[in-house]
């Protein structure tokens, strides 16, 4: 009675040792119309690997295995278990995928420009510099001092400006004084004007002294001119009258030639006749023509004195015209020298007001270069620079100019101020408010960029609540640009490098 009982163990046992076998799925017969291609035959292993998968992974066990099932062994249901655990981890790899490819293909993702950024006055920190430079003489601020607007910065030492400007005003008092006095030689006033830029300052002595020395010039020039010409005019007069005198003598000889005349034609008659001889004839035509000669000469002698009379008058005329050429021509010279002196008198006083240097807006007072009283500032040099507390701020950001394409005036912005602290500060939404139109060279890198500014709105600043911006404070800035999916930013440099690659050279 007992062994009816033992022989189920030990096939029970049996089954134990001897795993279950898989029998490998039988490949159909190869067709008798001879041998199948190469292509057809990994097709046909490619189309059963994928039968066998899907296969696989939906196969669902109709059977719910419970331990101790009448004929399974242990070794065959944990090879089901694994099964059957393979086959869900699969699905869900599956699904994960399939999601996952979904997302990529589907969701688009929005880009960004991200630069940094730092926190710059609207109208830019004012460099207080100096053209010319000079001695220090005075310095009424310190670094952090907040100034208004005209306030006292620094004072130079205006010794040298004011000589110089000192020098610069007599030359052109006397240049002026100068062409009065000329402009009166010109025209011919009875004295010399007294020029408008210097009759408010008629008590000042050297302006006396220059106006007083023009107008003796004036008349001791005037006074040599009207001798010059009394001069000619009595050389005048006296010719004219020795002019009359040759006439008078002129008349006298017609006269006696007249009454030769008619005493030769009486002698003449009587020689005729043979009344008086020859010599008496003879005698009297000589005296005729004597006389006829000497009134001859005094024509002459007259006409030479006329002439040396229109010269004098000529003498006359000319020393005038030679007196208004050569004025003429000094006033012009003197109006050339005025303008030149003028300029540098402007430039004088320039330099003598630019001692005083004032701050051109409010704000406070950064990177003071100067703090020793006798030190010498160079021209050019930034002295101190005045950052203004009353502009509004904005965020000055560098550009690449491989992205400008992607930043426009007016486009939104992120700004993030790395300062604070990031888990209570909020990202701001700012807008673009400017673009460089060019690239600007950093002189020290040597890197090419472009200059971008973003505007904070206030009602975005409130949202700081209560932070302070200073100006010179570091940000982040992302610029939004278009969206692309996850595939796109992934496929888009084998893409762009194919098509490089076909590109012909």
């Amino acid at each position: 009675m007992n062994m009816p009982r033992s022989r189920p163990e030990l096939l029970q046992i049996d089954d134990r040792r001897e795993p279950p076998r898989i029998e490998a799925p039988q490949l159909a017969p190869p067709s008798p119309a001879g041998p199948v291609p190469r292509e057809r035959s990994v097709t046909n292993v490619v189309r059963n690997g994928l039968t066998a998968g899907v296969a696989f992974l939906a196969n669902r066990d109709a059977a719910v295995d419970t331990p101790g099932a009448s004929g399974e062994s242990i070794v065959q249901r944990a090879g089901r278990a694994f099964e059957r655990e393979l086959r869900t981890g699969l699905r869900t790899l599956l699904v994960v995928g399939g999601l996952a490819g979904g997302w990529m293909a589907l969701v688009p993702l929005s880009g960004a420009v991200v630069v940094p950024g730092n926190l710059v006055v609207q109208s830019n920190v004012k460099a207080i510099q100096h053209p010319t430079g000079g001695v220090v003489a005075q310095i009424a601020v310190n670094n952090g001092m907040r100034v208004n607007s005209g306030d006292l910065l620094l004072r130079l030492d205006s010794t040298q400006a004011q000589a110089s400007l000192q020098v610069v005003s007599k030359q052109l008092d006397e240049m002026r004084a100068k062409i009065s006095r000329l402009v009166a030689e010109r025209d011919g006033l009875p004295r010399p004007a007294i020029p408008a830029e210097m009759s408010a300052r008629l008590d000042d002595g050297n302006v006396k002294t220059l106006l007083a020395s023009e107008a003796s010039l004036f008349r001791a020039r005037v006074t040599a001119r009207e001798s010059q010409k009394e001069l000619l005019q009595s050389k005048v007069s006296q010719l004219g009258e020795e002019i009359i005198g040759l006439e008078a003598q002129v008349a006298s000889k017609a006269k006696q030639l007249e009454l030769i005349t008619g005493e030769l034609t009486g002698v003449q008659e009587l020689f005729d006749k043979r009344l008086v001889p020859i010599a008496r004839l003879t005698a009297l035509q000589r005296e005729n023509a004597r006389i006829e000669g000497e009134r001859g000469q005094l024509i002459s002698t007259i006409a030479e004195t006329k002439t040396k009379v229109d010269e004098a008058k000529l003498q006359m005329v000319r020393l005038d015209q030679d007196v208004r050429t050569e004025v003429v021509k000094e006033l012009g010279e003197a109006q050339g020298k005025e303008a030149e002196l003028s300029e540098r008198s402007i430039a004088a006083r320039d330099v003598l007001n630019r001692i005083e240097m004032r701050a051109p807006t409010s704000g406070v007072i950064h990177q003071l270069n100067a703090h020793t009283i006798g030190g010498v500032i160079r021209a050019g040099d930034t002295i101190m620079e005045v950052v203004p507390d009353s502009d509004d701020l904005q965020i000055e950001a560098r550009l690449q100019p491989n992205d400008i394409d992607q930043v426009r005036k007016g486009q939104q912005a992120f700004v993030r101020f790395s300062a604070f602290n990031q888990r209570v500060t909020p990202q701001l939404m700012g807008q673009v408010s400017y673009v460089s139109p060019d690239t600007t060279r950093d002189q020290q890198s040597g890197a090419s960029y472009f200059t971008v500014r973003i505007m904070l709105p206030e009602e975005e600043r409130r949202l700081l609540a209560g932070l302070q911006l200073v100006s010179g404070m570091p940000a982040e800035v992302f610029m939004q640009t278009g969206s692309r999916t996850m595939l796109s930013y992934l496929f888009k440099p084998i893409v762009d490098q194919f098509q490089r690659a076909f590109v012909e050279r």
